[in-house]
């Protein structure tokens, strides 16, 4: 296949992709499969977020000391992309996972676990905002108290400051994170059909309107799972996937499509073998679709001066 234009028909905006065994997150034209921005980790146990346009990325790294109770912390830097410079940094106490800039880039938002560390549980989960809008005084928006009791899922932004996220007792809630207090409301609870539970991945359509979640079920004595659309609500879930193995749900930038991947090997299987796995896309609208079907796409992205399917166990955030 010839690279350049339309390598991916139909995607628009970017992703960024940390191949296999490198330290290197490259910035990939999603349409093109072309390269362009490229940022290096200073370490191996550091992860790296983008803001929604590339302009700052966020570095954090766990520190801990297993058992042993209030070792447990996250340091995190915010850089900007073109000079790699700190602008802003800060301590979090325990575990935190999944950071997302708003989408003025304005917060930094995170799931937090205060019992990893002194407990080895991931039972209790809250919501982090952090406010960056002074980058040398970053305040807490947000805190683990905003969310309740119940265990947070997972979560995204919908706007520049108002954010969404589903909990363990599948209630869906919004808040903001500009406003003084606690602001949460409930939207609804999620209609998950029979013999299926939620698993801890959410995506926000661009608009706002719907939510691509992961459903789970036991089959045989193998946990399968899979990629459903749902209102915001919680109502109206429908299957987007139906591969068995589908999981890492995004939307392009302007709603048409969700890339995700089928990753059999996420799964052990006795007597089969290694389970494959593929990234792809399909338009948003389609149901009960999976990597083969006619209106699917291999994900790709140009490499050597060819063009190659998307690396699949490669770490990739997108779509921007």
């Amino acid at each position: 296949m010839t690279t350049g234009a339309g390598l991916n028909p139909g995607l628009t905006g970017s992703f960024w992709l940390r191949p296999t065994d490198t330290p290197s997150y490259r910035r990939i034209n999603a349409n093109t499969g072309v390269e362009s921005t490229v940022i290096t980790r200073d370490a191996a146990n550091q992860s790296i977020t983008f803001s929604p346009d590339g302009t700052r990325y966020a570095v954090s790294w766990h520190d801990t000391e297993t058992g042993v109770e209030n070792s447990d912390y996250m340091s995190v830097e915010v850089r900007d992309t073109a000079t790699k410079a700190v602008v802003s940094e800060f301590l979090l106490e325990g575990y935190t996972t999944a950071f997302r800039f708003s989408k003025d880039n304005r917060y930094l938002a995170m799931v937090q676990y205060p019992d990893l560390a002194a407990n080895n549980t991931l039972s209790r989960s809250g919501l982090l905002i952090v406010d960056l809008a002074t980058p040398a005084d970053p305040k807490l928006a947000v805190d683990f108290s905003n969310t309740g009791t119940a265990v947070v899922y997972d979560f995204d932004w919908l706007s520049a400051d108002a954010y969404v996220y589903t909990r363990g007792d599948r209630k869906v809630i919004t808040g903001s994170a500009s406003a003084n207090g606690r602001n949460e409301r409930e939207l609804g609870t999620l209609a998950v059909p029979a013999g299926f539970s939620l698993r801890r991945s959410l995506a926000a359509s661009p608009d706002g309107q719907q939510l691509a979640i992961q459903l789970g079920w036991n089959d045989g004595g193998i946990t399968k799972f899979d990629i459903w659309i749902a209102s915001l609500d919680g109502t109206r879930v429908e299957r987007f996937s139906n591969g068995d193995f589908g999981e890492n749900a995004g939307w392009s930038p302007d709603g048409r499509y969700l890339v995700l991947r089928t990753n059999a090997g996420a799964v052990s299987i006795p007597g089969i073998g290694t389970g494959y796995c593929k990234r792809w896309y399909a338009a948003a609208t389609d149901r009960n679709v999976d990597e083969d079907s006619p209106g699917s796409r291999p994900v790709q992205y140009v490499s050597g001066g060819a063009a190659k399917p998307l690396e699949c166990f490669s770490t990739v955030s997108y779509l921007q």
